[in-house]
């Protein structure tokens, strides 16, 4: 399994610096979080997933998990955005400081709403899933809830 310090390494040397700061802001501003690899990018988990980055043809994206737009539009103004995402092209020099501010705020975010107890699965006598408040709902809480509305 490839290491976040491989993925550095195997980018263009000249984007190895770039994105060696951009793990040091999220690992400054999120000291807590996870380091691993999800979805071929690194990925930062703190109870979930928080934050990602990684390159792609043309651009470095950034996924803050929340959608900074509302917050920083102006300072957005000139990438190229979705809900999760931002687009930082690579002919353009990358905004570290707004990279740390995004970060900041999303840690804030989390730590003014942690997960709440909400449900936790059971299974009725048939094998069905049922939730039962009192327990935090975790991704393979969704995942099994899910699975059986589909069948």
């Amino acid at each position: 399994m490839q290491t976040v310090d491989q993925y550095i390494a195997d980018q263009p040397p000249q984007l190895q610096p770039a994105l060696g700061k951009i793990r040091a802001i999220i690992q400054a501003e999120a000291p807590d979080a996870e380091e691993k690899m999800a979805w071929g990018i690194p990925s930062y988990r703190q109870g979930k997933y928080r934050f990602h980055f990684g390159v792609f043809e043309g651009y470095i994206g950034y996924y803050p998990e929340a959608d900074a737009r509302p917050v920083f539009g102006d300072q957005l103004a000139g990438y190229q955005t979705t809900k999760n995402s931002i687009r930082f092209p690579l002919d353009q020099p990358i905004p570290f400081d707004l990279i740390a501010e995004i970060t900041r705020w999303r840690m804030s975010q989390v730590a003014l709403a942690p997960e709440q107890p909400v449900a936790r699965l059971e299974r009725d006598e048939h094998g069905q899933p049922v939730a039962v408040s009192d327990q935090v709902v975790t991704d393979q809480v969704i995942y099994d809830l899910m699975e059986a509305h589909r069948k």
